[in-house]
């Protein structure tokens, strides 16, 4: 049987020999995105609203997921816009791990029309470039660790993510999208 599995923006046949059964994913109620992302920010469980948070900050990092990601980041910077647009300090880091920087097309995809607004503010995580890293120590294990130099130059963190279980490896993609931003080549391999 001949079967069309999405692979990145395309499509690839691929040939199934073997005996299979085709499984889907129970019907759930399709809620509206935009209401979804703006009552998430304005009511977050337990803490301040996005905006009293934003507020509060003198100085502030967005770290956004890199186009390999599908983190509807561009959304949620759309309602975060007011809060942010006119913020003395908001600076964008994009947490690549070790993946290559976006392309123009790739920043369209992550911040949508605000990137031409933001673009001088937003900088990419390069886990090869020694210089934009500060060497804190290491580990009980003895494992040299040196984190992106953002981190400690700025007062709050913001982090967009999108939390994928990786099976395979046995980890939540939400931490792990912050080693992404923390670390020197290094400590990814």
């Amino acid at each position: 049987m001949q079967v069309k599995i999405p692979y990145g923006k395309d499509q690839i046949n691929v040939t199934i020999t073997e005996t299979y059964e085709i499984l889907n994913p129970n019907k759930v109620e399709i809620k509206e995105r935009n209401k979804i992302i703006e009552n998430a920010l304005k009511n977050p469980i337990g803490q301040k609203s996005i905006k009293e948070f934003i507020e509060e900050s003198e100085s502030l990092l967005i770290i956004v997921n890199d186009a390999t990601k599908p983190t509807p980041t561009k959304r949620i910077l759309e309602y975060l816009y007011p809060f942010i647009i006119n913020h003395p300090d908001v600076r964008f880091l994009v947490a690549t791990g070790n993946h290559r920087a976006p392309n123009i097309d790739e920043y369209g995809f992550i911040f949508g029309k605000l990137y031409d607004i933001f673009k001088k503010q937003i900088f990419v995580h390069d886990a090869r470039n020694r210089n934009n890293m500060k060497y804190l120590g290491k580990t009980k294990s003895g494992t040299k660790v040196s984190i992106n130099k953002w981190f400690l130059i700025l007062e709050i963190l913001l982090s967009l993510v999108v939390l994928n279980l990786i099976i395979l490896l046995g980890i939540l993609e939400g931490g792990k999208h912050l080693f992404q931003v923390l670390l020197a080549m290094k400590q990814l391999k």
